[in-house]
């Protein structure tokens, strides 16, 4: 992917091997090769949902929880911030202000 310069063309061959993709948790070592950019024309042609993956849920995630599918990643990310040990969701934000999360967003899980 490295080697092609059209955003497109990069974008497309993300979406013609998830069709083929035998280990997801490789895939998404495809999406750190791409563009914020790229990466949100990834997102809006396969899915957040579909493209998360709790094993490797790492990293930035800016969400829209007005959206179905990235509230429900959101929900995934809290529960797996809850369920493991340690410091899992640092620097959150909404609206660019310091966020800490609800505890009663845990419990409704």
């Amino acid at each position: 992917l490295t080697i092609l310069t059209k955003p497109n063309l990069r974008v497309e061959i993300c979406v013609v091997a998830y069709a083929r993709v035998v280990d997801w948790h490789a895939y998404k070592n495809l999406e750190f090769v791409l563009s914020s950019t790229e990466q949100k024309l990834l997102r809006d042609r396969i899915g957040v949902v579909n493209l998360f993956d709790e094993t490797m849920a790492v990293g930035f995630y800016e969400l829209d929880l007005s959206d179905r599918e990235q509230r429900f990643v959101a929900q995934e990310i809290v529960h797996l911030g809850h369920v493991e040990p340690g410091e899992n969701m640092g620097d959150c934000t909404f609206n660019e202000s310091d966020f800490d999360v609800p505890v009663s967003w845990v419990k409704g899980l």
